[in-house]
């Protein structure tokens, strides 16, 4: 967790294997040479992944989120719209309990807290929105809104 190597499980999949990144090499002698050397059998990274802290083996041809991101602050955007169904991402940064079980609709959503018990598997509140909609006098945002937040 917290690392940018991805697991020893996914080389030969769409992912890299732990020496994911491409030895760099340069040597001078008639001017400057420089090449790249690829560790075998490994593969590049695909671009949704670029940047991602956290890539478990689970994840892997999956759309269930895997408990070794819990704590986790970063969700790549593949993951958007995966079902969320571990228990041990409850309370976690990645979702809130409310959305154990749930579908995550919107970048927005990941790391937030703001879907209310009642509202899991139908409608969506905005960020602002927390607590009941009618005591905040605001409308309920539907999961096909999220271009007008």
């Amino acid at each position: 967790v917290g690392s940018r190597v991805v697991s020893p499980e996914l080389v030969g999949s769409h992912v890299v294997s732990p020496s994911p990144w491409a030895h760099v090499w340069c040597h001078q002698v008639h001017g400057l040479t420089c090449g790249v050397t690829r560790p075998v059998g490994s593969r590049v990274v695909s671009p949704e992944l670029v940047g991602s802290r956290v890539v478990s083996p689970e994840l892997v041809g999956s759309r269930v989120v895997s408990p070794e991101l819990v704590g986790s602050r970063v969700v790549s955007p593949e993951l958007v719209g995966s079902r969320v169904v571990s228990p041990e991402l409850v309370g976690s940064r990645v979702v809130s309990p409310e959305l154990v079980g749930s579908r995550v609709v919107s970048p927005e959503l990941v790391g937030s807290r703001v879907v209310s018990p009642e509202l899991v598997g139908s409608h969506v509140m905005s960020s602002g929105l927390v607590g009941s909609p009618r005591s905040m006098g605001s409308p309920v945002v539907l999961p096909g809104q999220w271009g007008h937040m």
